[in-house]
């Protein structure tokens, strides 16, 4: 169990260092939230005393460019903001079509 929980505590290390030499930051697939290298340190520590030696803190988190991040949300803003462009627009058309106004 000892030696488990070792290499978990290394591996979170390593992978924190090589966040930290890369520039990447760490990317909860679970939760969708984002965290520094600094922050994943603090945050796997307490996840490991709450939730035990699991291996799944470092299965849950990728290392990815934050860069790339901000890109996604952006394409994700464009979208939404299309569809609502199109909704607003075809309710609009349908008021005035129908004659039915309503506030």
């Amino acid at each position: 169990m000892t030696t488990i929980r070792a290499n978990i505590h290394d591996e979170v290390a390593k992978t924190v260092n090589k966040a930290k030499l890369e520039g990447l930051w760490f990317y909860c697939i679970v939760t969708k939230e984002w965290f520094t290298p600094e922050d994943f340190e603090q945050y796997a520590k307490v996840y490991m005393i709450k939730h035990g030696e699991s291996p799944d803190i470092l299965i849950n988190h990728v290392l990815s460019d934050p860069k790339e991040g901000i890109r996604i949300r952006i394409a994700y803003l464009k979208k939404a903001s299309f569809e609502l462009q199109e909704f607003s627009e075809r309710v609009m058309s349908y008021f005035n079509f129908t004659g039915k106004i309503r506030q």
